[in-house]
């Protein structure tokens, strides 16, 4: 099922954002004086809801395809490599990285920095997928439909979701985690960063099967074109 974020409204969103981030300001500067006053360091709560203030700040831009990108040519394995080596020092051991990237694969034309946190954001749900561990596979290949993009799959063999939840999981502030950091914004400000791209993003689950979030993106020969 192909996901496009519904009625971005931008304006309203790169507002929220904005006083969001003035909040978040004042927030930080109220803390800093009371620490120059004497007080003990900001408790860990008050510096983790901050961060939560800033990934969602930064989400509801994304969602509203406001970012401020620099697309540049990426050659896909390299980059998928750097990433699941990553992945290998922070997602829990008993889940296994694989890399599947088909041969001659064209560069991609993205910005490197944002798809890194797009595919982070979709990690972040497979891992919630599968909390006793699993596969999780992250696949690039040129579209076979239209070959001016390239798709990146993540796929993992996570319970799975049923229709309803994958009709509304890029939907905003949808969630059906307790403790998300991005208050439900993640897979729309996914979905966002593929529209702003020149792409899209699509799911496909199935309970107790797994789930294949596909992001389909444009490759560095079609940007020249």
């Amino acid at each position: 099922m192909e996901m496009q974020p519904k009625n971005p409204a931008s304006d309203l969103a790169i507002g929220v954002s904005a006083a969001l981030r003035e909040l978040l300001a004042s927030m930080r500067t109220l803390l800093a004086n009371g620490n120059d006053a004497g007080s003990s360091r900001v408790p860990h709560r008050q510096v983790q809801a901050l961060r939560r203030g800033d990934a969602l700040a930064a989400a509801l831009v994304a969602y509203a395809r406001c970012q401020e990108l620099s697309p540049a040519s990426i050659e896909v394995l390299p980059f998928l490599s750097s990433f699941a080596n990553l992945l290998w020092h922070t997602l829990d051991r008993r889940i296994v990285v694989t890399v599947d990237v088909e041969r001659d694969c064209p560069a991609l034309f993205v910005d490197a920095p944002a798809l890194e946190e797009a595919l982070t954001q979709i990690v972040r749900n497979a891992q919630s997928a599968m909390p006793h561990g699993g596969r999780l596979v992250l696949r690039g290949a040129l579209d076979r439909r239209d070959s001016r993009l390239l798709n990146l799959d993540v796929i993992d063999k996570g319970t799975g979701m049923s229709p309803d939840v994958v009709e509304r999981a890029a939907s905003p502030f949808f969630t059906t985690q307790e403790d998300s950091p991005f208050s439900g914004m993640g897979l729309s400000a996914v979905a966002g960063f593929a529209a702003q791209s020149g792409g899209r993003m699509a799911i496909s689950s199935a309970v107790g099967q797994g789930t294949t979030i596909r992001l389909s993106l444009p490759t560095a020969a079609s940007a020249r074109s």
